[in-house]
């Protein structure tokens, strides 16, 4: 007997997976790196902020502050609107037969709350 479900947010209950490779594409490209194999196998498992922290070491705290605010502003979308198709339907059947679920992300705790909420999946 299934008691409960993890599900991880970004790639299986969000379509995010694009937007995410995009951003990254874009904050690089515009600091003069380009996006790679090498770079994204950096990335599994790991933060992009922490990735972020260890290409741009050569750079001093201010430059580095400037490189995180546009990394904000470009995350700054409504994620909680990638919803992969039947993802609400499949939670809402996990919940009617009593199946907890549990969601696990890299995001930051307030993105995944704002997608619980606007999307009803409390």
């Amino acid at each position: 007997m299934i008691n409960a479900v993890l599900f991880d947010l970004d790639g299986v209950l969000l379509d995010s997976e694009v937007f995410y490779l995009n951003l990254k594409k874009i904050l690089l490209g515009s600091h003069g790196i380009d996006w790679s194999d090498e770079l994204a196998l950096k990335l599994v498992g790991k933060r992009f902020s922490l990735l972020l922290r260890e290409i741009f070491s050569d750079r001093s705290e201010e430059e580095f502050a400037e490189i995180q605010a546009h990394y904000t502003a470009l995350n700054d979308y409504p994620l909680e609107t990638l919803v992969m198709p039947h993802a609400t339907e499949l939670l809402q059947a996990l919940k009617d037969r009593s199946i907890r679920t549990v969601m696990a992300t890299l995001s930051n705790s307030g993105k995944m709350n704002k997608v619980i909420s606007y999307n009803h999946w409390e």
